[in-house]
């Protein structure tokens, strides 16, 4: 009997694993970096109107106020899209995933703070490709309880035969220059072929 139990046990979770696995394939290449995934509608802002999901990956040093890789992360939305993501739609997405992830609603108790505000134009430095950049102001409610600007660059790789698209964004409160950009830029598409 007690066999019996635990090979009951062990096909669930086996057939668990393979189900997850399935159905959240990692989107992102990053070396030694800690991973999470999320289905659309994301719990904490479920005012995205997409189907998918996305994954995100954190270096070690993510959380660390005195780190050069504080909230400094990465994350890549595979979603159901009849045509590409505009940039107005990145704009007000950013801003519901911000608010929603930082729980601004809650924090804030009889005190001010701003709703999330991105600001996402063309990187002209492409001439080929969707490729942006821009920069988000949000509340950062986790650590410094302070307003906090992080810059972004994304791009975008809309697949028309699937009717999908990947989208990967790259944070940091780093400007541009900084060397953390440099380690964001390894962190790459997984498969982005439009098969």
């Amino acid at each position: 009997m007690k066999k019996h139990l635990i090979s009951t046990v062990l096909i669930c979770c086996s057939f668990l694993m393979f189900s997850q696995e399935k159905e959240h394939n990692h989107i992102l290449e990053a070396q030694e970096w800690g991973s999470e995934f999320f289905t659309f509608p994301i719990h904490f802002a479920k005012e995205i109107p997409y189907t998918g999901y996305e994954e995100a990956v954190f270096p070690t040093g993510w959380s660390k106020e005195d780190s050069p890789e504080f909230w400094s992360y990465v994350f890549a939305w595979k979603i159901e899209a009849s045509a590409p993501v505009t940039i107005e739609d990145f704009e007000i997405n950013l801003q519901y995933y911000f608010d929603g992830l930082l729980d601004i609603q809650n924090r804030k108790n009889g005190f001010t703070i701003l709703e999330t505000r991105a600001s996402i134009v063309k990187d002209k430095e492409y001439i080929e490709g969707d490729h942006y950049i821009g920069s988000i102001y949000l509340y950062e409610s986790r650590y410094t309880k302070k307003m906090m600007t992080l810059y972004t660059q994304a791009e975008q790789h809309y697949c028309k035969k699937n009717k999908e698209t990947t989208i990967i964004f790259r944070f940091s409160p780093k400007t541009f220059d900084a060397e953390i950009w440099n380690s964001l830029q390894t962190v790459t598409l997984n498969n982005h072929s439009c098969n």
